[in-house]
Parts: C-alpha cells; structure tokens; sequence
C-alpha cells in the first residue's frame, strides 16, 4: 500500500476546514437559544446580576467558538502550504535524480566503469 503524503495531509486540512464550520455554524445556528429575557430571574433582587452574567457567559462562548474556529481555519492553511511545499519537493528531488543519471537508450542508467565497447550483445 503506498501512502501519499501530500493526499493524506490535504485530507487532514479539509477536515480541519470542516470542524471550524461545523464549530461556527452549529453554535450560530444554535446561540438564540442561550438568549434569556431579563425577567428569566424573577423580580429577586440577584436577578438582574444572574442574568447579566448569563450574557457575559454567552458573549465569552461566542468568542471562544470563533477563536476555535479561526485556529482551526490557520491550521488548515499551514497543513494546504506543507503539503503543496512537500510535493513540490518531492517533485524537484525527482526530476533532479532523473537529470542526474545519465542513461543508454532511456533505459538503463549508464555505469562508466564498464567497458561497453567489448560487449558484443551475446551474439
């Protein structure tokens, strides 16, 4: 089995990619439901603090949520770079070692400590 390198990390960016949008999506689609009224509390006298917390508490999740999907979204990009870098790599490396190496009829690599001229083909 052979394992590509460069495929295998641009899997691993597009999932990155799609947890930062499962991340964000999941909690827009989903953060009116965090949205409390100010009466939630009653008429107690903590009420207003309790709910006001609850606010701060759901604008400091929103944040988090964003900075998640962000890292992840940075992440994504550096693993794409590595991966185009990696085989663009692998690529030069390749075409350099294919230029190295002299070659008799495109075929076999020519080896100059042998004495080709004396080789009569077996026949």
């Amino acid at each position: 089995m052979t394992i590509s390198i460069p495929e295998s990390l641009t899997t691993l960016a597009d999932d990155l990619r799609t947890a930062a949008d499962t991340a964000r999506d999941g909690f827009t689609d989903n953060v009116a439901e965090l949205d409390i009224p100010g009466t939630a509390a009653g008429n107690s006298s903590g009420g207003p603090g309790l709910v006001a917390a609850h606010v701060s508490v759901s604008d400091a999740a929103s944040t988090a949520v964003g900075r998640l999907a962000g890292v992840l979204e940075q992440d994504m990009d550096d693993i794409y770079a590595c991966a185009f870098l990696f085989a663009t790599t692998d690529e030069n490396a390749a075409e350099q070692m294919r230029s190295d190496v002299p070659r008799i009829g495109g075929i076999f690599p020519y080896n100059p400590t042998v004495d080709w001229s004396v080789y009569d083909g077996g026949r």
